[in-house]
């Protein structure tokens, strides 16, 4: 949810949508993003690996992940190959 509203605040339109079973084996939700926003994902979440880092937190590879629920990886746009830092799923 924070991310969402953090989005919205920066008119950055996101829909809030039941995460599908294929991308998980458990309840949740996700974020669903035009790819035009990769970037700014992309910034939050640099935002927040140096905000955990300054806090001495722990931030795990699935606080942060961008899934594609249909394609194949040579298919994607280059927006989405510049997630490479953080952990991006296709059709998984």
């Amino acid at each position: 949810m924070r991310l969402y509203n953090s989005l919205k605040s920066k008119n950055i339109k996101a829909t809030i949508a039941p995460t599908p079973r294929v991308a998980s084996k458990s309840c949740g939700i996700s974020l669903l993003i035009n790819k035009d926003d990769i970037e700014t994902i992309t910034g939050h979440f640099k935002s927040i690996r140096n905000l955990a880092r300054a806090n001495k937190l722990q931030l795990n590879t699935t606080d942060c992940i961008v899934c594609v629920i249909y394609g194949e990886k040579d298919e994607l746009n280059d927006h989405y190959k510049k997630i490479d830092e953080f952990t991006l799923n296709i059709g998984e």
